[in-house]
């Protein structure tokens, strides 16, 4: 009888082992801070106020250049960027301190005469709600929301001690101008916009130079002689880590890392528990999907669907930083409303030197991902997440590439007629993994890439993916 229980407790003890040890090869390489962010909140509540400054980041901002009808555009940094600082004490003081100047038509006479003199330009990609934007600046008497519903572009200009912000939709007929006295802060713009230093790759405004192309905002690639550039490569950020922590990399996505059930077939790992699948392709493609959505505690709609978005990414960003990798800085390229539903769906491309990265036809179909990020959100809860885990940076150790002008063979082709909604110039990952400076042309139906690397007539045609 003594000998029995004592075998049953042994028998205990194994077994407890045995899950012990089995814990451990799964989940016990985490860093304590990696364990922190993975279990201390699994459904965390959105944190708004922070979240809300990054949704009014810019995704790139336009500063005049010292000549004439010559811009410099970034796309990197902007949280630091001090044309981003200065703005935003700019337009916060528009909006506490300022007045409403009226609105006036918007056409390309208007537009070319908003980016004729010294300005500095954010610029979004999708329809900034005025109240938003507004409160987050602490807007007096709702001075932005009363007048404007939402915009896409501001442009800060300097008229003496005038300090003037238009804001606008490009996809709207309407140019709304506040202004205010600020002597002090006139300067400090103006000053900002006299000792920027321009870069080699400069960008011309469409309206001005090439009006019968284009009937709204574009900026056209421009340099003098040769554009040197380094080339970007594919880094596995985590390639340095252990597997076996990387692999516990998707426990932040998981509320209980012990209730994980994990399998691997054909190389595909596949983590789940009773509401969530993640699983982690050989392609570095990491997909996360859930059944589990909560009653949503604020109304939804454009706005909470993108906070939510956001919010997933800051967690992914934070548990890779937590496992001593890095990610690439990423900004949204797109978003699209499910009809009659309440679902969004969100893109996100990364940035290196300074120039956002897109993924050609080829390899987007092998990676089955057509951006960066895509987050699917429905009633304010993301039940669809895909990213691509690789980092794009300069590859320092090639030799640098030359770029042409290419592009300008093909502006003389071009109509307003054409319907073009943007034209960017961009890495484009090729299906081998090799980047090539692009000039993406985008009209309604099929996007033209046109190459500005190797031969001079080499123009790339490829459907829009989404």
């Amino acid at each position: 009888m003594k000998l029995s229980h004592f075998k049953n407790i042994i028998l205990t003890l194994l077994v407890i082992s045995c899950f012990a040890l089995t814990f451990r090869l799964w989940f016990g390489s985490f860093s304590p801070a990696a364990v922190r962010v993975a279990t201390a909140h699994p459904d965390p509540a959105i944190d708004v106020p922070a979240l809300t400054e990054i949704m009014i980041r810019p995704a790139r901002i336009i500063t005049t250049a010292h000549e004439s009808n010559r811009f410099i555009i970034t796309y990197a940094d902007i949280d630091t960027a001090p044309e981003f600082i200065l703005g935003q004490h700019v337009v916060a003081d528009v909006l506490n301190r300022g007045g409403f100047a009226g609105s006036t038509a918007m056409d390309s006479s208007e537009l070319a005469a908003l980016f004729a003199g010294d300005i500095i330009s954010f610029e979004y990609n999708f329809p900034m709600p005025s109240d938003v934007f507004g409160n987050f600046f602490d807007q007096r008497a709702n001075l932005l929301s009363s007048n404007v519903s939402n915009f896409d572009t501001l442009v800060m200009s300097v008229e003496g001690s005038l300090l003037n912000v238009a804001f606008f939709n490009r996809n709207q007929g309407m140019v709304h101008k506040f202004y205010v006295e600020n002597d002090a802060m006139a300067a400090a713009l103006a000053y900002l916009i006299m000792q920027t230093e321009s870069p080699p790759l400069l960008y011309r405004m469409s309206l001005i130079c090439f009006p019968f192309i284009f009937d709204n905002i574009t900026f056209i690639p421009d340099w003098q002689g040769d554009f040197v550039y380094h080339p970007i490569y594919r880094q596995i950020p985590y390639s340095h880590l252990d597997l076996r922590i990387i692999e516990r990399f998707v426990a932040f996505l998981f509320p209980n890392p012990n209730a994980i059930i994990s399998s691997r077939i054909n190389n595909v790992f596949t983590y789940r528990d009773s509401f969530r699948t993640v699983m982690f392709y050989p392609s570095n493609v990491l997909v996360y999907n859930t059944t589990n959505r909560r009653t949503p505690d604020t109304a939804v709609n454009f706005t909470s669907s993108y906070l939510a978005a956001l919010n997933m990414i800051e967690r992914d960003r934070a548990s890779m930083e937590a496992l001593g990798a890095a990610m690439n800085q990423v900004f949204m390229s797109g978003y699209r409303h499910i009809p009659g539903s309440d679902e969004w769906i969100f893109f996100f491309d990364y940035i290196s030197n300074n120039l956002p990265i897109r993924f050609s036809e080829e390899f987007a179909q092998e990676i089955v991902l057509a951006n960066g990020i895509e987050v699917r959100v429905r009633e304010n809860t993301v039940v669809h997440y895909r990213r691509l885990l690789l980092n794009f940076t300069p590859d320092f150790y090639e030799e640098p590439e030359i770029a042409n002008r290419t592009f300008e063979n093909v502006l003389p082709t071009l109509h307003t007629h054409d319907g073009i909604t943007s034209a960017n110039l961009q890495f484009r990952i090729t299906a081998d993994g090799h980047s090539i400076l692009h000039w993406r042309i985008d009209p309604l139906g099929v996007a033209r890439t046109i190459s500005v690397f190797d031969d001079p007539m080499e123009v790339y045609y490829e459907y829009q993916l989404r």
